[in-house]
C-alpha cells in the first residue's frame, strides 16, 4: 500500500485493507492474506495489525537496501480470524 504523503495519516491504508478483506473472502472465498513488510517499516506494520494481521514469521535479509539486506515480518489474515 503507498499513500501520497498529502494523504497520509486519514485512515485510507486502513480503509483499503478493509475493502480488500471484504472482496478476498466474502466474494473471492479466499481462505487467506499475507504481506511481506520490512521491519523498518513500523507504519505499515501497524496498519496490518490494525486490520486485523498476525505477525506469522520472520524472512532474514529478504530485501536488498543499497548494499546491506533487512528482515521483513511475514503478517497473515485468515478468513476465519476476521
Amino acid at each position: 500500500i503507498l499513500i501520497d504523503d498529502n494523504y497520509r495519516n486519514r485512515g485510507l491504508a486502513l480503509q483499503s485493507l478493509n475493502l480488500l478483506k471484504g472482496y478476498a473472502f466474502d466474494f473471492l472465498r479466499i481462505h487467506q492474506l499475507y504481506a511481506l513488510i520490512a521491519v523498518s517499516n513500523e507504519p505499515s506494520r501497524k496498519v496490518f495489525e490494525n486490520a486485523g494481521y498476525k505477525p506469522a514469521g520472520v524472512l532474514k535479509d529478504w530485501v536488498a537496501q543499497g548494499l546491506d539486506f533487512e528482515d521483513v515480518v511475514l503478517v497473515q489474515l485468515t478468513s476465519y480470524e476476521e
